[in-house]
């Protein structure tokens, strides 16, 4: 995949070297076959994973029926749709590119079926089962000599092997052998020789083993349907959304948030531990508690407190308007403390009514965060964030006292705060919540039950902070059926 000529395929079929360089170097049999891809296929856009697998079609042209076949391909995902083909019917075409997974699985099955095994094992299946350690081989690969898997026989079903080899072999030992490492690289030249061709124009509808389509703009849909149209929802949602200045907030925030602690699925029925009932609510029940339907609310900033609450309530905002003629006060000033505007950041991290309930959370979640990483680590992973540059971290200090007591979550900024920065956030705000919240960045958000990425990776490690699978349906579901039935009567 080159940056500026995009995705080249190749393949070529080669036999191996001649008595005793049999496995030291090879030769291709006949012309190869070359080309650069479409920029669309279908409605995928052609990329490495789409280029891979229409190089292994083009190889599997030369297979031997009835023989033994050796397949040499350097992409690992490859694998994984030979590996499918054996499962169920409604399980095999998950991918993005199910039309050509389905050509391949065709294949495969017509190879299996016609398989007798021959009497005499060719050379090259001889010396992997007399060496697989070879054909199987983690070692050092690059300049930065990282570990990394050089050859690995990822497929090995009923005479069809697949090798999964690591391109750019420069130096020696060469794995498997030197002479398929050889073939991998001519295929490599064969892709950097058809980059200077004409692109040609995009397939809209590419030829299919499948019976039926999806089409959506003229293209077929190449990824699973169920998967391609909640794709589409998502994506149409989720534009919707960062439209929206305030409640579509997160939606803007990328990478720098770690959302998966707003999954329905891990919110919906929540066992709360003892050291933390003392914040739930006295209807609050002793067992598991559904908490999406607030954390749905609390994470869009939309009701609950004044200025949310004079939207939603025609008799508050009548009783705002009354307050604030006799007491000369803005309506939407804090009816409590009288400071600053009453929305859900202030009730939660500056107003000081509230705070006995904040410096207890403010306890627990130190002593929390504590448990998952020492106060140096997480002060050290702060400090190299904040030193990055860029917009990642409040710039406030924090005060004293709270740096003394809270220092996980002072190094951090996150929960905590001080007077000068919430002026500088409210600045202009007074009329409208939305310049306040043009200004905050994902730390800022805490007040919204978000949990920047930096913290999450310091727990967890990179490896934690993938994205759940989007196979798995996530669908809130009410712990208690009786408050259900009676938020249902009371809307009709």
């Amino acid at each position: 995949e080159h940056p500026l000529h995009g995705c080249t395929c190749a393949a070529e079929v080669r036999t191996f070297g001649r008595n005793n360089d049999y496995h030291d170097s090879s030769r291709p049999l006949c012309a190869p076959i070359t080309g650069r891809l479409p920029s669309r296929y279908g409605y995928e856009v052609c990329n490495i994973h789409a280029a891979e697998v229409i190089g292994g079609l083009i190889a599997l042209r030369w297979r031997r029926v009835g023989s033994y076949n050796l397949l040499v391909v350097d992409r690992s995902s490859f694998f994984g749709i030979l590996h499918r083909s054996h499962l169920p019917t409604h399980k095999r075409n998950k991918g993005t590119l199910s039309p050509l997974e389905a050509r391949l699985h065709r294949i495969l099955w017509h190879l299996e079926n016609a398989w007798h095994p021959p009497r005499i094992l060719p050379a090259w299946l001889q010396h992997l089962h007399a060496n697989p350690d070879a054909w199987n081989k983690r070692g050092p690969f690059g300049p930065d000599r990282l570990i990394k898997t050089l050859s690995k026989v990822a497929y090995n079903r009923r005479g069809t092997i697949g090798v999964d080899i690591k391109s750019h072999q420069d130096e020696p030992p060469f794995h498997p052998t030197p002479a398929l490492a050889q073939s991998n690289a001519s295929v490599d030249r064969l892709c950097s020789i058809a980059r200077p061709l004409p692109a040609p124009p995009d397939v809209r509808h590419p030829s299919s083993p499948l019976f039926c389509n999806l089409s959506y703009r003229g293209c077929m849909i190449m990824a699973d349907p169920l998967r391609a149209v909640r794709s589409f929802l998502r994506n149409q949602a989720a534009a919707l959304q960062r439209k929206v200045q305030i409640q579509g907030k997160i939606s803007r925030l990328g990478k720098e948030a770690f959302l998966r602690t707003l999954e329905p699925s891990i919110l919906s029925c929540v066992s709360i531990p003892p050291e933390w009932r003392v914040f739930c609510l006295p209807s609050d029940t002793s067992g598991d508690i559904d908490l999406y339907p607030a954390l749905y609310r609390i994470s869009r900033s939309i009701g609950g407190c004044w200025t949310e609450a004079q939207h939603s309530d025609s008799d508050i905002k009548q009783l705002a308007l009354a307050w604030s003629a006799r007491e000369s006060h803005h309506p939407r000033c804090c009816p409590l403390c009288h400071l600053s505007t009453g929305d859900s950041r202030h009730a939660s991290l500056s107003c000081r009514y509230t705070k006995p309930y904040r410096d207890l959370l403010f306890d627990k979640m130190e002593l929390l965060l504590a448990s998952f990483a020492s106060t140096e680590t997480h002060g050290t992973a702060a400090s190299d964030l904040r030193s990055a540059g860029g917009r990642l971290l409040p710039s406030f200090p924090p005060a004293a006292l709270e740096s003394v007591r809270w220092p996980i979550l002072s190094s951090w900024g996150w929960l905590v705060t001080n007077q000068a920065h919430e002026e500088h956030l409210r600045l202009n705000s007074m009329d409208s919540t939305a310049p306040r919240v043009s200004k905050e960045i994902t730390n800022d958000l805490s007040y919204r039950a978000i949990i920047p990425s930096a913290i999450a990776r310091t727990i967890l490690g990179d490896s934690e902070l993938v994205q759940p699978d989007e196979d798995s349906e996530c669908v809130a579901t009410a712990a208690s059926e009786d408050h259900v039935a009676q938020e249902l009567a009371a809307l009709r």
